[in-house]
């Protein structure tokens, strides 16, 4: 009846598009590093041109710029904006932090992780004295100290200590106490989050999006044209740019925003704490760090909640009809998955797509990934389940061949 498409980051870097966690970190460290005078405009060429020369070992930046470099010089950003990116990136408390914690290996996960552990920092190193007397402190300040200079724009060093900032200090009417503005605290390491958001999305306008004209769609990748609902988790236009056909029908969600939309989705899973217990109500502390909140401020799932629901009534009228009932066995829903690793921290959305669709194709690009498909659907489902998937022909895994360009007529 219905085809659906989960596109993961893979679905990117198959088309050989720099788009992992760790190339935008690349690029911003390179940025962070670089100085331009404030007149006219610098083409991505020409930065990109820079980047591969003083790093000759990211293979992957370097095969990009070598594909497109006859084309980059045309995307041009002005010196101004771009100065003002730079100051953006190096006063960022997130990237500051970020850099501290740098591995080569990260992960768009790994980040969501920092974020988590940011948090966890704040709420578990801090305490009032407890004879409520003195300015709030920071509970083994020197084991987290580059956590807290970082972070610099909520805590303050003095006399090889960190306090938070007056700012986020209030003095009770009748006596000489201080204590914390909590709210105000969380709202500045939000702020900051937001524009670290803002960061990411001039990353794939310029680097990424500005330049999918010149990119052609992938000839092993021709039936991704013929779906009906495509759930998108990346900020790029990669999927509706190369493979959507003028005037489709075809339903696309960009379930964790769109860069040029400037509303994506960055943040960490839902926990026990979101939730209702024992008539207590959550605890919102955190609330708009999460995925869920996110996505639903920045209007990110609407058309994917109008899509199941509509879906809903018509597998409810297919149902109370013999022959329709009949034409749905015959053609049932299948789900391609693209890119997509199926981790924990989007089970929801695996748990829905696997429980309405009854076939799932699995597209794996090496044995490495197909590995850690089978301990990803271990994870969310339990062997038994999965197994039984496999054994009744649900899940099938299907190697993915390499990009190879179509020719533009």
């Amino acid at each position: 009846m219905a085809k659906y498409l989960l596109l993961g980051n893979g679905f990117d870097l198959h088309h050989n598009l720099p788009t992992l966690y760790i190339d935008v970190l690349h690029m911003f460290i390179f940025l962070e590093n670089k100085s331009f005078d404030n007149d006219g405009s610098i083409s991505i060429g020409s930065l990109l041109s820079s980047y591969v020369s003083e790093y000759p070992n990211d293979s992957r930046m370097h095969d990009f710029y070598e594909l497109y470099n006859e084309h980059l010089d045309s995307i041009q950003i002005s010196k101004k904006t771009l100065l003002e990116y730079i100051k953006k990136i190096k006063n960022n408390c997130w990237y500051k932090y970020i850099r501290h914690s740098y591995q080569c290996d990260m992960t768009w996960i790994d980040f969501e992780q920092i974020i988590a552990e940011v948090l966890d920092v704040f709420e578990d190193h801090f305490e009032l004295d407890s004879n409520d007397n003195e300015l709030p402190f920071v509970r083994d300040a020197h084991s987290g100290w580059n956590f807290f200079a970082c972070f610099d724009n909520i805590y303050a060093m003095k006399d090889e200590w960190f306090e938070y900032r007056t700012e986020f200090l209030t003095q009770k009417i009748y006596e000489d106490n201080k204590r914390l503005q909590i709210p105000e605290i969380v709202e500045a390491l939000y702020l900051s989050l937001i524009e670290f958001k803002e960061l990411l999305c001039f990353y794939f306008e310029y680097f990424i999006d500005k330049i999918m004209p010149f990119v052609s769609p992938s000839t092993v990748l021709e039936f991704l044209s013929n779906v009906n609902f495509v759930l998108n988790l990346n900020y790029t236009s990669t999927y509706e740019t190369l493979y959507r056909i003028e005037d489709s029908v075809t339903n696309i969600t960009y379930y964790h925003g769109k860069a040029t939309a400037q509303n994506i989705v960055l943040g960490i899973q839902s926990s026990f704490e979101d939730e209702r217990h024992n008539d207590c109500p959550p605890d919102t502390m955190f609330i708009k760090f999460k995925k869920f909140y996110q996505r639903i401020n920045g209007r990110c799932d609407e058309q994917y909640v109008k899509f199941l629901s509509d879906r809903k009534e018509i597998k409810e009228i297919y149902s109370q009809n013999p022959h329709l009932r009949k034409y749905e066995q015959e053609h049932p829903d299948e789900l391609v998955v693209l890119g997509h690793s199926l981790d924990v921290s989007d089970i929801d959305i695996i748990k829905s797509f696997f429980a309405q669709c009854n076939r799932v194709n699995i597209y794996y690009h090496n044995d490495s990934a197909y590995g850690k498909y089978i301990i990803n659907l271990t994870k969310i489902f339990g062997r038994s389940d999965f197994e039984e998937m496999r054994n009744c022909g649900k899940i099938k895994f299907v190697k993915l061949e390499p990009y190879n360009p179509k020719v533009k007529e």
